[in-house]
């Protein structure tokens, strides 16, 4: 049965020094790149057909190291970078970027150091902007509005590839990923604000008889 394998990115500066990063464009840092290479041990047994990265350079550095270590460990298909999915064959794996998996947008949170933040508006309301389910913080993104265009990408583009009998990869964010598990689990929105994941982990489900069922 095809498989759906989805990983958050690994660390960055941002998330070193504790800031808010939202979409601003951040690269990782020295110990992201290690985690990314560490990331293989989970899935080079895996037999990966395409991978899906966010519209974000951390996700696309994960990507990038990971397939890079994944070719190195199986020297069977090669990873090729591009928006053309006719690279999906037997010789190579196509990684291609859609922004509506990107993290959500956290206004004019961006940027800014968390504790700070939290001095500012107090515990109670950051907890609410970061893992409550309608909450967004001024010109941001809730957690409601990253599930609707998951949701999309999903429906447009992955579910299409397993249906199809690709094993699919996605690297990305934090929220993305609690959108996929919310969606695909049919989690409720009070539950949501538990669901978390730590850089570099990943969550695993199978495609059967038109549905994604998660992978214990």
């Amino acid at each position: 049965m095809p498989k759906l394998i989805v990983g958050r990115h690994t660390e960055t500066i941002f998330n070193q020094q504790n800031i808010f990063t939202g979409c601003m464009d951040v690269p990782l840092s020295a110990k992201g790149i290690a985690q990314a290479n560490s990331m293989i041990n989970s899935i080079y047994t895996e037999n990966i057909d395409v991978v899906f990265t966010s519209g974000l350079q951390r996700a696309k550095e994960t990507a990038a190291i990971l397939m890079q270590a994944y070719y190195e460990k199986r020297h069977d298909k090669y990873p090729v970078f591009g928006e053309n999915r006719r690279y999906c064959t037997d010789k190579y794996i196509p990684i291609l970027s859609d922004e509506r998996l990107n993290e959500r947008s956290y206004g004019i949170l961006e940027g800014l150091n968390k504790k700070e933040v939290e001095l500012k508006y107090g515990k109670q309301q950051v907890f609410l902007w970061r893992r409550g389910w309608s909450e967004s913080p001024k010109s941001g993104e809730s957690l409601q509005d990253v599930c609707v265009r998951v949701h999309s990408c999903l429906n447009d583009v992955i579910i299409p590839l397993l249906k199809e009998r690709n094993n699919v990869l996605i690297i990305c964010h934090q929220n993305s990923m609690r959108a996929i598990k919310i969606i695909l689990e049919n989690i409720n929105s009070a539950d949501a604000a538990y669901i978390e994941f730590a850089n570099g982990e990943f969550m695993y489900f199978y495609y059967d008889d038109g549905q994604l069922h998660p992978l214990r």
